[in-house]
């Protein structure tokens, strides 16, 4: 008979995919003495098909181009048709699937095929279908790579690029139409997700609707509770793809599926519900992200895939409330513990002191780095949990996990996510009645505010803390007002020695030895008190406290450099830059170089003193510490000076006031002035 050209048609408006399709033809054209197999993966609706289907239309085998639909069909039936289409006649077809394979591999063995074998269950379904003709080619599409085909070589397909995305809607839509509204394009496609399927709806709905606006399309889809309804055209739909995936799990991973649904989260570790997360990702509704910096392994989910997911929660389970609370104690000690390990004293954390009595041990073990690393990879996931729990009227869990989180973003400088999570930790606080909670974030939201610079907003969230609560917290808000007040342009200090006094005396009397470290070390600071510095250090060092022991450390190398006694300010810069290092702390690390710069420009060796304000600069940079980043350019500014390079201290400066400036803060911008000022008089340039 003739040669068999099964392939269905190719899409006329298919767009992107140019990776892909130069693997597969250097894969195909790799060796003629073999067969080969490809497996394209990847999650519903990313075009697995479309992409298959444009490949094989673009190669020529001389023995034919056969396809076949897989879906749930057993072997023996996709074979009965393989078969007819090679020549077989009815009469001559075998019953049994075992007979039927051996013919379909005689019948293979001496033929140049291309089969493109679409929608594959499993390795089984498909090892009875792969020709075995020298240069022959196997194209099998699956949500799963298929692992367990020996000789087969997988490419995971994800979504579309963005230049893609925009080509594939102006290719079904219309590309003027796109053209003309550019921004409403870039919604459409990102509401989609860069999902093929999807960008594929939402052109076929624009070129039937000639009369819709990109813009009102955009703004249909932008409400999550509408958008499977809306991405659904003819017999094409989002939701039908994924509702094929889901039925075909087992019960245990649609529950965990449905489960997921209740996670705002982008990625999440299988530790979240103490499952297996592979399944899902066999199935293709789950995407491996690879290992975290905590080692584990991250899993995504499309944005349409979460939004079917919690619509299968809403209607199966009557919503994510449960679920999140089952999970809330889970998350909570697991985050709770992490946090002991960056400030493991700190109160509301169920403890007055820590278990670490040997933290030396801790940091050879590296138990402190991992946990640190651990709240680090989790950030953006529990930052969305307190969300999530916010809106499922887990009130008491989402001011606690925001609370616990304080130390994460204090250390990495992520201001943004302190100020989100505060913002709803305290409306869950009040709405759960927590006066105490109330407080803890409150005293929270005035360290965020001290870090910026905002003295009077730190000072005012303290006085609002301060009749929410008595006792002990009542000093830590006392000990943080004298803080502020050290830090206020204009202050008296002997105001702020009277705060750091009582919160001392408060803690002694009630045991808080902790509190004491931190009172007696702002009191040593405060009054270039050596000794008070040094009962601090003890006392952290006792406590197993190793990031208190570093800020005392520090305190007593600028004591040491104000009154010119370089050599013990070194030793104690140096001995913190270990703790930093051995801790992972890159922001404490960064600002003690500082003062490592200016023991070397005191000593009259400014190369030094640029060469450690550099690597801080860099530290800041990296982390978005802007503050940081102004102070880091003061001190590059001044050891320029020192070197005579005027040009370049000038360009520093520049930058600094830019900085201080975009802070609002003018104690900063008035020390670049002054140095500016200087820079002037030594060459008469202007800023």
């Amino acid at each position: 008979g003739g040669v068999a050209e099964e392939l269905p048609p190719d899409i006329s408006d298919f767009a992107g995919r140019r990776e892909v399709l130069a693997w597969i033809a250097r894969m195909a054209g790799e060796d003629a003495s073999a067969p080969v197999q490809l497996v394209l993966h990847g999650p519903p609706g990313c075009g697995k098909s479309a992409v298959a289907v444009h490949a094989a239309t673009g190669m020529d085998r001389p023995h034919g181009r056969l396809y076949a639909s897989l879906g749930a069909r057993p072997p023996g039936a996709v074979l009965e048709d393989l078969l007819r289409s090679l020549g077989c006649p009815d009469g001559a077809l075998p019953p049994a699937t075992e007979e039927r394979v051996r013919l379909y591999r005689t019948m293979t063995a001496r033929r140049r095929l291309l089969v493109v074998l679409d929608d594959a269950a499993d390795e089984a379904q498909v090892r009875p279908l792969l020709p075995t003709g020298p240069g022959s080619l196997t194209l099998v599409t699956s949500r799963s790579p298929l692992a367990g085909l020996e000789a087969a070589r997988a490419y995971e397909l994800g979504v579309l690029d963005e230049e893609e995305a925009l080509a594939m809607l102006g290719g079904v839509a219309g590309h003027e139409r796109v053209c003309a509204e550019p921004e409403a394009a870039l919604r459409i496609v990102r509401l989609c997700g860069h999902l093929p399927l999807a960008l594929r709806i939402a052109g076929s709905r624009l070129a039937r609707k000639p009369g819709w606006t990109l813009a009102y399309l955009a703004d249909r889809l932008g409400d999550e509770r509408r958008r499977l309804d809306e991405l659904s055209a003819g017999d094409l739909a989002v939701r039908s793809s994924l509702a094929l995936g889901y039925r075909g799990l087992p019960d245990p991973q649609r529950r965990l599926l449905r489960g997921l649904g209740a996670l705002s989260a982008p990625d999440f570790a299988s530790w979240v519900f103490d499952a297996d997360l592979e399944p899902l990702a066999e199935a293709g509704l789950l995407q491996s992200r690879g290992l975290d910096e905590a080692g584990q392994e991250r899993y995504g989910r499309h944005g349409l895939t979460r939004l079917y997911a919690a619509e299968r929660l809403a209607e199966e389970d009557g919503g994510p409330a449960r679920v999140l609370a089952a999970t809330a104690g889970t998350i909570l000690e697991r985050t709770r513990r992490a946090r002991a390990s960056l400030l493991p004293a700190e109160p509301g954390t169920g403890r007055t002191e820590i278990s670490l009595t040997d933290h030396g041990a801790a940091l050879r073990t590296g138990w402190l780095r991992h946990e640190a690393r651990w709240l680090s990879a989790e950030r953006r996931f529990l930052v969305a949990c307190v969300g999530d729990f916010f809106g499922a009227g887990l009130y008491e869990a989402a001011w606690r996990l925001a609370f616990y989180l304080v130390p994460l973003f204090e250390l990495g400088a992520h201001h943004d996510d302190w100020h989100a999570t505060t913002a709803v930790g305290l409306d869950a606080a009040r709405a759960a009645g927590h006066r105490h909670g109330e407080a803890l974030l409150l005293r929270g939201l005035a360290d965020l505010h001290r870090a910026e610079g905002r003295t009077d907003a730190a000072a005012a969230a303290l006085r609002a803390a301060q009749p929410l609560v008595d006792g002990l917290e009542q000093a830590r808000i006392t000990l943080r007002l004298g803080l502020v007040q050290v830090a206020t342009a204009g202050s008296r200090p002997a105001q702020a020695e009277h705060a750091f006094l009582r919160a001392l005396r408060a803690f002694e009397e009630g045991g808080d030895r902790r509190g004491r470290a931190d009172a007696l070390r702002a009191l040593g600071a405060l009054r270039g008190d050596e000794g008070a510095l040094h009962e601090s250090l003890a006392v952290y060092r006792e406590l197993g406290d190793p990031r208190g022991e570093a800020e005392a450390l520090l305190d007593l190398a600028r004591l040491h450099l104000a009154a010119r006694r370089y050599g013990p300010a070194r030793d104690c810069v140096e001995h913190r830059l270990r703790l930093n290092r051995r801790l992972g702390d890159r922001l404490p690390e960064a600002a003690a170089l500082l003062v490592r710069a200016g023991i070397a420009a005191a000593e009259d060796v400014p190369a030094a003193a640029a060469d450690s304000a550099r690597q801080a600069l860099e530290t800041f940079t990296a982390y978005g510490d802007r503050r940081g980043v102004a102070r880091a350019l003061l001190a590059l500014a001044r050891a320029a000076l020192d070197q005579d390079d005027v040009e370049r201290a000038v360009e520093h400066l520049m930058r600094a006031v830019e900085e201080y400036d975009g802070l609002g803060d003018p104690l900063g911008k008035a020390e670049a002035e002054r140095l500016a000022a200087e820079a002037r008089r030594r060459r008469g340039q202007r800023i």
